[in-house]
């Protein structure tokens, strides 16, 4: 792994956020892995495949903006690695939430996918203060 990797897994969790926020879903696959995981801990059961994903984040309740920082790389292998990241989002009414992802992801022939994702959510979205 090098630092171009570290760029496009970067890249990777970035895409997810635009692609989320924009209900692309036909575009879950540039993000995931054709047989890739989805948990969002106690919440949503865990969805696996596209068809499946895609049928998963079309019903989810999605904030209208997402961003993902502060990660953390553990390489496993060159075509492997673990990423923890911290999560916020925004909704509509003001209310935020946030909480940490936990991505086993993969190098493939198009570039880096996320193979396995689980959300975990730190505590209930609660309003901004005024």
């Amino acid at each position: 792994m090098n630092a171009n990797d570290f760029t496009e897994l970067q890249q990777l969790l970035s895409r997810y956020c635009h692609v989320v926020d924009t209900t692309a879903w036909d575009k879950l696959d540039h993000i995931f892995t054709d047989d890739a995981s989805v948990t969002v801990t106690g919440i949503y059961p865990t969805a696996t495949g596209l068809a499946a994903l895609r049928e998963l984040y079309a019903r989810m309740n999605h904030p209208i903006a997402h961003t993902s920082s502060s990660v953390i790389v553990v390489e496993d292998g060159d075509a492997r690695a673990r990423l923890a990241s911290q999560w916020v989002t925004v909704r509509a009414d003001g209310s935020t939430g946030t909480g940490v992802y936990e991505d086993i992801v993969e190098r493939t022939p198009v570039g880096w996918r996320i193979r396995e994702r689980v959300a975990k959510p730190a505590v209930p979205a609660r309003p901004v203060p005024a």
